[in-house]
């Protein structure tokens, strides 16, 4: 009878175990994100539970990406879907670290053309556009303008008469986050589509065919533009000491009269109401015609990519599929942004985005929408990496007043000579 009662007993412990004996863990799939992902945990719950798994979020800042993912990479560390800067989409491909998506995805039509245009590579495409478009927008403070007199500048001769005048009361003409090499690029990339009338990714694209040079007199006047602005100081004083929120917050003080930025939504949060403004100006270059858009950005957002050493494929897929659904996208914007600027001036990559009902739109929203109908993507998202982080340190030293604007542009060319010899071809 014991022995009945003993077997019977550990019948019962082992039928109690069995579920958890064969429930499979779930698996862990990692997204790398550039800046902060706003996106909180409760997002991700439902694709978690349909599909048994965990998303765990790491935040890299897009300064940071280059050296912490070729660490990554060689050390084995697990990675499977990016969120990444669109710069890098182009030479990862060229290095074999992106999966093919063009026919591993069939929701192509979800999104507009232009967004998908920068992950287009030979005719096929890597990545999602996911997030906002837009780009580097130059805004203004209408108030001092209204406090000393001024008319918006658009010309030479207009902002150096307003420089006179500003000076005296100690407010600069431009801030920026000098301090961020990373970002000096973005006053290039405008200026370079100001002196050659729009048409910046068509003169990239001839030089990185070998048809044209970085020393060619497009590249010259843009570079001499900033030599110009830094050396006659236009920009505030300490523009290179200056990081993301020094710039932001010297702009939101009244310290300048422009920001060229890509902060809009933080400019608001900051409490910028009714001053601030978008220009299409100043016109900087020769050709630049007055009216015309010549700021530059992403109407893509930034994409949705699946590393090609994944072990986590298929998954990979189903998450960038759900994240990038239309849906999904106006759910966790109404659900989990508690920014209401950044909902409210939102343009999405997405065809059948509707913004929801309740949320007002930015007043300046259509100004936005407009800029970034007619941005011109930016061009480190084309040009070799080297090419990129010389840029960045010559742009800052040209600046500074430690470099001319030939020398600099000398220095780019011989860059980009170089990783020709290493092999480089644009395609």
């Amino acid at each position: 009878m014991k022995k009945f009662l003993s077997l019977a007993l550990v019948a019962m412990m082992l039928l109690a175990i069995a579920p958890m004996a064969g429930a499979e863990e779930p698996t862990e799939l990692y997204i790398y994100t550039i800046g902060a992902f706003d996106h909180p945990e409760e997002m991700f719950a439902e694709f978690e539970e349909a599909n048994n798994c965990k998303i765990v979020p790491v935040t890299v800042l897009s300064e940071d990406w280059a050296a912490y993912m070729s660490v990554a990479m060689n050390d084995g560390t697990q990675l499977d879907v990016f969120y990444m800067n669109g710069q890098d989409v182009r030479s990862y491909v060229q290095k074999g670290l992106l999966v093919d998506l063009t026919d591993r995805v069939d929701y192509w039509d979800r999104f507009y053309e232009a967004p998908l245009a920068p992950f287009t590579i030979d005719g096929h495409i890597y990545a999602v556009p996911y997030g906002g478009g837009g780009g580097m927008v130059m805004t203004y403070n209408q108030k001092i303008l209204d406090e000393y007199g001024l008319e918006l500048p658009n010309t030479w001769e207009e902002l150096e008469a307003a420089k006179e005048v500003l000076d005296q009361a100690g407010i600069a003409m431009f801030t920026h986050e000098g301090g961020v090499t990373y970002m000096w690029p973005s006053w290039f990339f405008m200026l370079l589509g100001q002196a050659t009338d729009g048409k910046a990714v068509d003169t990239t694209f001839a030089t990185l065919k070998g048809e044209m040079k970085f020393t060619d007199e497009p590249y010259m006047e843009a570079m001499s533009v900033l030599e110009k602005l830094g050396k006659e100081g236009y920009f505030i004083n300490g523009v290179n000491a200056l990081d993301r929120q020094g710039a932001l917050q010297s702009f939101i003080n009244g310290e300048s009269l422009f920001y060229y930025n890509v902060a809009f939504a933080d400019t608001r949060e900051g409490g910028m109401g009714d001053e601030l403004k978008i220009t299409k100006g100043p016109l900087f270059c020769e050709a630049a015609q007055e009216g015309k858009v010549y700021t530059t950005g992403s109407a893509s957002g930034c994409p949705l990519a699946i590393y090609s050493g994944t072990q986590n494929l298929e998954l990979s897929l189903k998450l960038i599929e759900w994240m990038s659904d239309t849906d999904n996208v106006v759910k966790w914007l109404h659900d989990y942004t508690d920014d209401q600027s950044v909902i409210a001036t939102y343009l999405p990559p997405q065809v059948d985005f509707v913004r929801p009902e309740d949320v007002t739109a930015d007043p300046l929203i259509d100004e936005l929408t407009e800029a970034n109908a007619n941005l011109e993507v930016w061009l480190d998202w084309y040009w070799p990496t080297d090419v990129t982080n010389t840029f960045k340190e010559v742009i800052q030293a040209v600046v500074g007043g430690q470099m001319d604007a030939a020398t600099a542009l000398e220095m780019v060319q011989e860059t980009f000579d170089n990783c020709v010899l290493d092999g480089y071809t644009f395609s």
